[in-house]
């Protein structure tokens, strides 16, 4: 598979790229979150929006992935390797998201 984008957005499919473009950026956030809330401003991006996007964004792509799997069931050839290209980029951005906020929510915890 080319890197090219346009030939990326039409392997994977718009709402993908969507998915995987905000898992990027919530990984994004997450060496500049810390510290005390902010509830005004800019500020409460990073320090309120993002790590309640967290959770969401994670278990959305665990379903993301799930379903490529199902539907990677019942096909064979190209259409079987497009769906599990899928999975595993939902499988890394999942491993990297929960890795890079892992810190912050245990943070929280203590």
């Amino acid at each position: 598979m080319s890197m090219n984008p346009i030939v990326y957005i039409s392997y994977v499919g718009v709402l993908r790229v969507l998915l995987h473009g905000v898992s990027v950026m919530v990984i994004g956030f997450s060496r500049i979150t810390g510290g005390p809330p902010v509830y005004t401003g800019w500020e409460m991006v990073p320090s309120l929006i993002v790590p309640a996007l967290v959770p969401i964004v994670f278990f959305v792509l665990l379903l993301d992935m799930m379903m490529a799997m199902v539907f990677m069931v019942d096909r064979t050839g190209e259409i079987r390797r497009r769906y599990r290209v899928i999975a595993l980029i939902d499988l890394a951005l999942v491993v990297a998201l929960f890795f890079f906020w892992l810190q912050y929510f245990l943070s929280i915890g203590q």
